[in-house]
């Protein structure tokens, strides 16, 4: 998922895709070009939102941190590997 629409390289590290959003684009390392992700992507979140809603009703305990930590991770996982990269601009 980390390979550029334009070049087909590898364009970035998984770290740098995290902080990419549909408003926010970068250059591809090899290309230079911009690359962002597709406006889908805010759908990732979606774990990590459920995850709070519902240790939110479990109050401060060990199994509701427990939730929130397991929704963190599958949001993270969503967005390395369903969320692909997308041309912006030019």
């Amino acid at each position: 998922m980390l390979q550029c629409p334009y070049c087909h390289q590898h364009a970035m590290s998984y770290a740098r895709k995290s902080f990419l959003g549909p408003a926010v684009s970068t250059s591809c390392k090899h290309c230079g070009r911009q690359v962002s992700v597709h406006w889908l992507a805010m759908l990732a979140v979606l774990p990590f939102v459920v995850s709070i809603a519902v240790a939110s009703q479990l109050g401060y305990t060990l199994s509701a941190a427990l939730i929130v930590l397991v929704g963190f991770g599958a949001m993270l996982a969503a967005h390395e590997f369903l969320v692909p990269l997308v041309p912006r601009g030019t």
